[in-house]
């Protein structure tokens, strides 16, 4: 090869490993900034559950606080009340004592003066019978006793007035009243406390509720500014790939991990070599057909260094027909199998790989223009052979009928069957809440949640916060397991077709939360994510996919 065409490829090998450096910080803060904006949603949401609940106390503690105020209006009236009566009633009592006494004491008078007529009637009687002083004197005797008895049946009721007087307990009820006036005294400040400590707990949270809001619509705006950057970084790629590399882009249809030798299906697109122009070339002279055979290699990320085009013509000289190292390459779009590398290895799954499409120019246009070399392009961008897993089908969410406290809810659907290598194939369904009415993404529309919830989001929920369900490896069976079992069998691909029906269902108990980690509410409306990914030894050779079905409404006030 030249210096010219040295110079080239090293040039393009240089800019598409910048660009392709590039992609990879930009890919890692548009994931970092879709986890941040999807913390910062759960924390607003936690933001709103607070306050929410702290609105529902608060107006439980301003109903008691009012209340209370009512019963401390009550006191103060009753303590009034008390103090007047306790006040009249002791002027009574003095008032009704003296009474009585200044009675008894008139009483005793007319009872003196009683006696002293009857001391004189019985002179009279003596000396003066039968005349007219005796008359007199036995009328006014009569009279006399009279009133003297009359006075001290007055006088009885006067002492018994004074008596029943002093029985009213006046004293005891304003005591009461006071002690009752000081406890209500108390409940009120008490009850006032409260109010106001929820009152302030109210006003810093809808004040954090702001600030979540803030800190989210920030989330938001820096997620559509990586997204933005993203896509322009991969545009910029292509765009460069297409000028330098032949537009040589690599993906993969399917791959067979679980076989003994591993292999890989990828489908390869490139635009074709065109004929370079020549200067001052005579008019009778023809130049001779480049007719270019192409042939694709793959070759593990960590080695796309080492492959050089006189290493690839060693390689491809030295290849045997039953090797798959160098396929050959027919128009764009064709799919190939890969069983090793361009070094012989087996494929191995879950490891990134590059492809790296080589060209054999024919000899009269290799002896044309005086260079022998074949021509080999540069690393394509990396991608990862891995098998794509089954997507859960038929997802539905139902209440159990009649209703369990301790089973709010379960979720049926279809598990294909599929048996992982070196690994346990798990199925973990999350409950993501949709009726979020104080809630809406103000930049973004992640459907059908109002939650930014996607693939990689699904990995990262905690194990707390979903139910799981493993499918433990067994004998091939023609029929899934009965769903009701706690695990099925994973079941060998039968021929026939089967109906797409569930086979799986998992139960969700009084503990159980949602994708936040908050408990499940009454009434709330969530929708259910399946997610199916592969763990142990070989996680990495398996592609998590996500499904999700119709959402359900918990009952509930």
């Amino acid at each position: 090869m030249n210096t010219y065409e040295e110079n080239l490829k090293s040039t393009a090998i240089a800019t598409l490993g910048a660009l392709a450096a590039e992609q990879d910080r930009l890919d890692s803060t548009q994931t970092a900034e879709h986890y941040n904006l999807y913390y910062a949603q759960g924390a607003q949401l936690t933001a709103l559950d607070k306050v929410g609940a702290t609105k529902h106390t608060l107006k439980s503690a301003g109903a008691i606080n009012t209340e209370c105020l009512s019963n401390d209006n009550a006191a103060v009236n009753l303590l009034a009340t008390a103090t007047m009566a306790n006040g009249t009633v002791t002027t009574s009592g003095t008032n009704m004592a003296t009474a009585a006494s200044n009675v008894q004491i008139a009483s005793n008078a007319i009872a003196m003066v009683a006696a002293e007529i009857g001391a004189a009637l019985n002179n009279a009687t003596a000396s003066l019978y039968k005349t007219d002083v005796y008359s007199k004197l036995l009328n006014a005797n009569a009279l006399i006793n009279e009133v003297a008895n009359e006075s001290r049946r007055v006088s009885d009721m006067a002492m018994m007035a004074s008596s029943n007087t002093s029985e009213i307990i006046a004293g005891p009820v304003l005591t009461q009243a006071t002690a009752f006036k000081g406890k209500v005294d108390g409940l009120l400040k008490a009850t006032q406390a409260e109010f106001d400590k929820f009152n302030d707990l109210y006003v810093s949270e809808k004040a954090a509720v702001g600030q979540a809001s803030i800190a989210e619509r920030q989330a938001e705006g820096a997620v559509k500014d990586a997204d933005c950057e993203a896509a322009a970084i991969d545009t910029a790629y292509q765009n460069a790939n297409a000028q330098l590399n032949v537009g040589l882009s690599v993906s993969v249809a399917s791959a067979e991990v679980a076989a003994t030798q591993p292999s890989c299906t990828v489908t390869v697109n490139y635009n074709v070599l065109s004929t370079p122009q020549f200067y001052s070339v005579p008019g009778d002279l023809k130049i001779p057909a480049m007719a270019p055979q192409y042939f694709v290699a793959l070759v593990p990320e960590a080695k796309k260094t080492t492959l050089t085009t006189d290493l690839a013509e060693q390689l491809f000289n030295a290849r045997q027909e039953s090797n798959t190292q160098f396929q050959a390459m027919g128009l764009t779009g064709t799919q190939l199998t890969f069983t090793t590398d361009v070094y012989l290895n087996n494929i191995v799954p879950g490891q990134p790989y590059v492809a790296f499409l080589y060209a054999v120019l024919s000899n009269e246009y290799k002896f044309f223009i005086n260079n022998y070399s074949d021509w080999l392009s540069a690393p394509s961008a990396r991608f990862m052979v891995a098998e794509v897993l089954p997507t859960a089908q038929n997802i539905t969410a139902k209440l159990p009928q009649p209703a369990e406290p301790d089973r709010p809810l379960f979720v049926n659907f279809y598990a294909a069957p599929f048996n992982p290598a070196g690994g346990q194939l798990e199925y973990r369904c999350i409950l993501v809440e949709e009726d979020q009415n104080d809630f809406a993404l103000g930049l973004l529309s992640k459907e059908p949640s109002p939650i930014y919830f996607d693939l990689d989001i699904a990995l990262q929920v905690a194990p707390a916060n979903y139910e799981k369900f493993m499918v433990a490896p067994a004998a091939p069976a023609e029929e899934p397991s009965d769903a009701s079992q706690p695990e099925v069998a994973a079941a060998a691909p039968s021929s026939r077709p089967r109906p797409i029906r569930p086979n799986v269902t998992i139960n969700f108990n009084s503990c159980s939360t949602d994708n936040y980690g908050n408990m499940l509410r009454p009434g709330a409306t969530y929708r259910p994510y399946v997610l199916a990914t592969v763990t142990g030894a070989s996680a990495s050779a398996y592609v998590s996919t996500l499904a999700f079905g119709d959402t359900i409404q918990l009952p509930g006030a």
